[in-house]
């Protein structure tokens, strides 16, 4: 296993640093630090998941972390987080969680949302800037892998809770950003809770039929873009259900073999699903590594869904997505409007919810981040995605 390479995810349901305390007291004068002078201290479940990646040498997308915005500037629990990560030799990258309403959890301050793409350093290498495609709930980091120069994009989300059978509008507003996020590329290996199920895995747990419009929308957001599904399966939440998901493009299904699920965090809640990446394959006479090929592996069958679409079928899907940029220039004041309102009930440091990662992909690449005219997921979706309401 320690020759391999996987790539995986898991809802972890709080991925936290906390202040070190002796006596009940705290440490120091009360801030993070830095991650590595004593100042914070790691919880077990942040321990588990280091030592996750380590053991499987992975590229890891952890949801719903609940942890709060970064700022390069200032002392945080996020920016102490980084530096632990990094000198357990991991990179990290992250768009935060958002704060609870507190009349939404019977008056008590909750976090909840938040994706972090974690990876070894001596394994993988950032390309490029990181895309926060919808804060809290979709980013995506490219990465170029140092032992066969394979490049992936990674693609990690947390969607929405199905409450009921239909959508509202912002969930199917953040469901057609991240379908143009995964569309025309190859290399996207998609990665995450996505709390929707395939009507094939209801069959198989005796659900036909209960399928709500989100389960219909996922189902179509693959089928469409002709990407391919790496199911466990087996339910991933519970005992229940099968919202846990790996997905590829058609090119990187060819790099990729043997979908599994192991033990989570907690026996009551979400397992882990992983995949073994094994890259792009070494041309005869070359060296491993040269020109962004890696070495030769055994290949399994075709997966079902491997086949690309025809062209008629990518024309409707073209003219498809560029109906939904339309939608969401439409929407484009709206939504900032909105995302003022909310601005203005939080904090200073709050404010920038997902903008500490233009520091962070300035830090990557010199560049920008592109970053959709963003918002906190809606009010309505925030309770159900929260420690009041979990899957």
């Amino acid at each position: 296993r320690l020759a391999q390479r996987w790539v995986g995810g898991l809802n972890v349901r709080g991925l936290r640093m906390q202040k070190r305390r002796t006596d009940g007291r705290e440490n120091g004068d009360g801030q993070w630090g830095s991650g590595t002078d004593g100042k914070a201290a790691t919880t077990k479940k942040t321990r588990e998941v280091v030592e996750m990646v380590k053991e499987r040498r992975a590229v890891f997308v952890a949801t719903d972390t609940h942890l709060p915005p970064e700022d390069e500037n200032e002392d945080s629990e996020a920016r102490a987080m980084r530096g632990y990560m990094r000198g357990e030799g991991i990179v990290m990258e992250m768009t935060p969680s958002w704060e609870m309403d507190t009349d939404e959890c019977g008056g008590e301050e909750r976090r909840a949302g938040g994706v972090m793409v974690m990876w070894l350093e001596a394994e993988a290498e950032q390309v490029g800037i990181t895309e926060v495609v919808v804060p809290g709930r979709v980013i995506a980091v490219t990465l170029r892998m140092r032992r066969c120069g394979t490049v992936v994009r990674i693609v990690g989300t947390y969607m929405p809770v199905r409450d009921g059978r239909r959508m509202t509008d912002e969930v199917r507003e953040e469901w057609g950003e991240l379908e143009m996020c995964v569309a025309g590329d190859g290399r996207v290996v998609w990665v995450g809770d996505n709390n929707a199920e395939f009507e094939e895995d209801m069959v198989r747990e005796g659900r036909e039929g209960r399928g709500t419009e989100q389960d219909r929308r996922f189902q179509e957001v693959v089928t469409n873009l002709g990407l391919v599904r790496h199911s466990v399966g087996r339910p991933t939440y519970k005992e229940k259900t099968e919202i846990d998901h790996i997905i590829t493009g058609r090119a990187a299904a060819e790099w990729v073999s043997g979908a599994e699920w192991a033990p989570g965090l907690s026996e009551k809640d979400h397992g882990a699903v992983w995949i073994r990446f094994s890259g792009q394959e070494q041309k005869q006479g070359e060296e491993e590594g040269a020109n962004g090929q890696g070495g030769a592996r055994e290949r399994g069958p075709r997966l079902k869904g491997a086949e690309p679409p025809t062209d008629k079928e990518m024309e409707r899907y073209a003219e498809r997505l560029l109906e939904l940029e339309g939608e969401a220039g439409e929407r484009g004041k709206e939504r900032a409007g909105r995302a003022g309102e909310r601005a203005g009930q939080e904090s200073a440091s709050r404010r920038a919810r997902s903008g500490r990662v233009v520091v962070s992909a300035q830090r990557a690449s010199g560049g920008s981040v592109r970053m959709p005219a963003g918002r906190p997921p809606s009010t309505t979706t925030r309770a159900a995605a929260s420690g009041c309401q979990t899957s």
